[in-house]
This record gives C-alpha cells, sequence and structure tokens, in this order.
C-alpha cells in the first residue's frame, strides 16, 4: 500500500528530528504564501468587480451625453464605438478588435471582463473625460488631438 501526501504530512507532522523540523517549516511558509496569493487575488477580484459595477454607469454617461450632445447624423451611431476604440488606442496602443482578438474574447462576450480592475478604472477616467469634453462641445478630431497629447496622463491615472 502506498501513501498519498496527505498521510506522509500527517506522519512527518509526528516526528521531531531535524529533517521533520524542516519539512515543517516549509511545509508553514508554503501554506502562509498561498494564503497571501489567495487573499491577493480575492482583493484583486474585489476591484475589478468595484470597477465593472462603476463601469455600467460610466457608460451611461457617455452614450447619454453622446445622444445629447452631439449633433444627428448617418454616422451619429458611430460615435461609441469609435470613442471606444480611440480610448483604447490611447490606453493601450491596440484597436477592440485586436484587444479581442489578443484575449479571445467569443462572440456575445464584453471585452471589459477581461481587462484587469486598473485597467477598468484608466477605461473609466477616459471615459468621463470624453463625456466631459464633448458636453464642452469639442469634437471627435479636438478629442482626439487632446488624447493623444495627454496619453501619459491617462495611462498613469490610477
Amino acid at each position: 500500500m502506498e501513501m498519498d501526501r496527505d498521510g506522509f504530512t500527517l506522519l512527518v507532522m509526528g516526528f521531531s528530528d531535524p529533517k521533520s523540523m524542516y519539512f515543517k517549516e516549509k511545509y508553514i511558509e508554503e501554506f502562509n504564501a498561498m494564503e497571501n496569493e489567495l487573499k491577493h487575488i480575492y482583493t484583486e477580484r474585489q476591484q475589478w468587480q468595484t470597477e465593472r459595477d462603476k463601469g455600467v454607469v460610466i457608460r451611461h454617461i457617455l452614450t447619454d451625453t453622446i445622444k445629447m450632445k452631439i449633433a444627428d447624423s448617418p454616422h451619429k451611431r458611430f460615435a461609441y464605438p469609435n470613442y471606444t476604440n480611440l480610448i483604447y488606442r490611447t490606453l493601450f496602443n491596440k484597436s477592440a478588435k485586436k484587444l479581442e482578438q489578443e484575449y479571445g474574447v467569443k462572440p456575445k462576450e464584453n471585452l471589459g471582463d477581461y481587462f484587469t480592475g486598473g485597467d477598468l478604472e484608466k477605461v473609466q477616467s477616459a471615459e468621463m473625460l470624453i463625456s466631459g469634453l464633448i458636453s464642452c462641445g469639442w469634437g471627435y478630431k479636438e478629442i482626439k488631438y487632446f488624447l493623444a497629447n495627454q496619453s501619459k496622463m491617462l495611462i498613469s491615472a490610477e
């Protein structure tokens, strides 16, 4: 009959010689490292969920701003995706399509679900900034130029 890892651990925990003491110390060290990693994952998950929830509200602000402040035209319906792509190009130097390919986003999935909490926070800061600029009467070209010159500020925003 073979002894499994759990049985071995129980057996060694009962010994008091130097080799078993070394095993116990290493076991405790690894257990603590695992606990710290789980706490880190939990904290990141909480931040991610908070940012996703905020993101829904902020996206509504941007879409409502577009609806109210951009003049009606056949191209108005492309405003939100165009601003979204502008944000992604500014922050990640990639289009939404390219990011979706890199992350392996499937149809009907949301690219935002693949971002970290920190990335979501940066996207939301850019969306709020764009909403404000649109409200002030800025056009797409002005906003694009502004973001190109302020991208370091957006990328480092936390």
